[in-house]
C-alpha cells in the first residue's frame, strides 16, 4: 500500500478511490484502519460542516474502522487512547450534532479531522424538481399525511408485550462505587471470557479486585477499575453491551 498515494487521494476529496486502494491492504494493519477511518470521517466532515445530508453513514463507517480487531492482552495504551479520542470526536457529530434529516443540527459544534481542517467544499447538490400540485378536487389529508379512516386499529393489536420475567437492564449511575453485583474491594473471578473496547481479552479464571467504576453517557462507555487494570467497555458495541448488562454472568464473587 502506498500511504502517500492514499493520503493524496483523501486530500483531493477522492474518497472512493482512496478506500479502493485500502481494500487491497492488510486488513489487520493499524495504519490501514487509521487511513480508512480518516477517509470516512473526512467525507462525513465535507457534508456535515457544509449542511449537507448523508454524513451519518460516513461517520459510522469511520467509527467501525476505529474498533480494535486484534484481541491482545496488554495492548498498546497510546494507540487505544488515540482511537478513543477519535471515536469521541466523531460521536459528537453523528450522535449529538446530526438531526433526523441527516444534516447538522442548528448551532451544533464539532471538531473536524485534524488533517482536514477546514473541511473540503462538497460538490453542488443535485437539483430537485418541485412536487406537482394535487388536483383541485383531491380530498384533504390531515397534516401528518394519514387520513383518519386509514389509521390502524391499535386496540386490535392486543396488549403491548412486556419484558420476560427475570430480564433486567443494568442501572448505570455515573458514580465510582458499586456497580450492579460488583462491590468495591471484593474479589471476583471472571467466569466468561470477553474482549473489552481496547481489544484486551479477559479470560475466564482471571481473578480481579474491583476498585470502582465510571460511566460515560456521552459514548455509552463504562470503565471498571480493578487491581489488574481498567476494563473499558462501550455500549455501542454489541459484545461489550452484553457484558455491561450482564455483569453477574461474567463476574463471580470469590
Amino acid at each position: 500500500m502506498d500511504e502517500d498515494a492514499v493520503r493524496g487521494l483523501v486530500d483531493a476529496g477522492a474518497f472512493d478511490e482512496a478506500l479502493a486502494l485500502l481494500r487491497d491492504a492488510a486488513p489487520g494493519d493499524p495504519t490501514t484502519s487509521w487511513l480508512v477511518a480518516e477517509a470516512h470521517e473526512r467525507r462525513g466532515d465535507m457534508l456535515w460542516f457544509h449542511d449537507r445530508p448523508g454524513s451519518g453513514e460516513a461517520y459510522r463507517a469511520a467509527m467501525d474502522a476505529l474498533l480494535p480487531r486484534q484481541p491482545a492482552r496488554g495492548g498498546r495504551p497510546a494507540d487505544a487512547a488515540r482511537r478513543q479520542e477519535a471515536w469521541s470526536r466523531i460521536a459528537e457529530k453523528v450522535l449529538y450534532g446530526t438531526g433526523p434529516d441527516g444534516r447538522r443540527r442548528p448551532g451544533a459544534v464539532g471538531r473536524p479531522h485534524p488533517h482536514g481542517d477546514p473541511p473540503r467544499q462538497p460538490p453542488p447538490e443535485p437539483a430537485v424538481d418541485a412536487p406537482a400540485n394535487p388536483p383541485a378536487d383531491a380530498p384533504a389529508k390531515p397534516p401528518w399525511g394519514v387520513p383518519a379512516d386509514d389509521a390502524p386499529d391499535l386496540a386490535a393489536c392486543g396488549p403491548v408485550p412486556t419484558a420476560p420475567t427475570g430480564a433486567r437492564r443494568l442501572d448505570r449511575p455515573a458514580d465510582r462505587g458499586d456497580r450492579g453485583p460488583l462491590r468495591v474491594g471484593r474479589s471476583y473471578r471472571i467466569v466468561r471470557s470477553f474482549q473489552d473496547f481496547d481489544g484486551i481479552l479477559w479470560t475466564a479464571g482471571t481473578v480481579v479486585v474491583y476498585r470502582g467504576s465510571e460511566y460515560f453517557p456521552y459514548d455509552d462507555g463504562l470503565t471498571l477499575h480493578t487491581d489488574r487494570g481498567s476494563i473499558r467497555l462501550c455500549g455501542l458495541m454489541a459484545d461489550n453491551a452484553a457484558v455491561m448488562e450482564q455483569l453477574d454472568a461474567h463476574f463471580d464473587a470469590v
